[in-house]
């Protein structure tokens, strides 16, 4: 898989598109796959692939679960 690197990323959503959680994250080296919210005058970008498996795999564990 020639598109995984070691750098490491934290995945979530809408609800964790903060200011100072993008910047904690960076310091600590890892990418954050955060869409940005609505209301975000300057939104940032995101891995939309990275975001679907994230996606994907909340729908099957909720699945398991129910």
């Amino acid at each position: 898989m020639a598109w995984i690197s070691r750098r490491c990323w934290r995945l979530a959503d809408k609800a964790f598109d903060a200011d100072w959680l993008r910047e904690e994250l960076d310091e600590r080296g890892a990418m954050a796959v955060i869409p940005p919210r609505s209301n975000r005058k300057i939104p940032y970008d995101f891995d939309t692939d990275i975001y679907k498996w994230r996606h994907l795999i909340e729908n099957y564990t909720a699945g398991i679960y129910h």
